[in-house]
């Protein structure tokens, strides 16, 4: 009797953990990936528009999003990260449109002339320890 009560005690720690564990991820997902978004110069809002982000593969092809403000990507992306199984497989945020690696390495924009990608990681790294 004691080793089953005891065995269903360490299953809702285990459980606790698992799910304390898989809101902690999501939060940080979200963070950094809200924030490339949002950091991301905008022009005509295609750039904004067109991050999506993908379990366990790189979301393929573009789409026609245009997001001046960074909002409706933001919210997708959350709802999302939000239907995602945390099971140990990658989480990708990808921008596909041909401009993307020349507005993060080559300081083609004013607006961010660092890059999105890069800044976001090391702020989020240097906020979390990492």
């Amino acid at each position: 009797m004691a080793f089953a009560n005891f065995k269903q005690q360490m299953r809702r720690a285990i459980d606790n953990v698992d799910l304390q564990t898989s809101q902690s991820i999501r939060k940080i997902v979200f963070e950094c990936f809200s924030g490339v978004v949002l950091m991301s110069p905008v022009d005509t809002g295609r750039f904004r528009g067109n991050w999506r982000p993908g379990l366990g593969s790189y979301p393929e092809g573009t789409v026609d999003t245009v997001d001046w403000s960074g909002g409706k990507t933001v919210a997708e992306i959350d709802r999302e990260i939000e239907s995602m199984p945390i099971d140990g497989r990658s989480i990708f945020l990808v921008n596909n449109l041909p401009y993307a690696q020349r507005l993060e390495y080559e300081s083609h924009s004013k607006q961010a002339p660092n890059g999105m990608v890069r800044v976001t990681l090391s702020r989020i790294a240097a906020k979390y320890g990492a």
